[in-house]
């Protein structure tokens, strides 16, 4: 994956340091299904799924804000 412009990292509010992490995964072992990481998701990558997150590989761009949200350490 293409690192973040400057400019574009910004505007999305993404991380350039998780940029080189093609997608995020959950562990569903730490998710509550609060769905902080669901409201965090610009992209529409999270969905919930009896009552555990779910990130949708082809949607996620690995920009970590589900990452910062996540209070649980659930997602990685």
């Amino acid at each position: 994956m293409a690192a973040l412009t400057p400019f574009l990292a910004a505007q999305t509010g993404c991380s350039e340091s998780l940029t080189g992490i093609d997608t995020f995964s959950v562990l569903s072992s730490r998710c509550t299904g609060c769905g902080d990481c669901l409201t965090a998701c610009s992209y529409g990558a999270i969905s919930m799924s009896s009552g555990s997150a779910n990130i949708s590989s082809s949607l996620c761009t690995g920009c970590g804000k589900c990452v910062n949200r996540c209070k649980h350490s659930a997602i990685s």
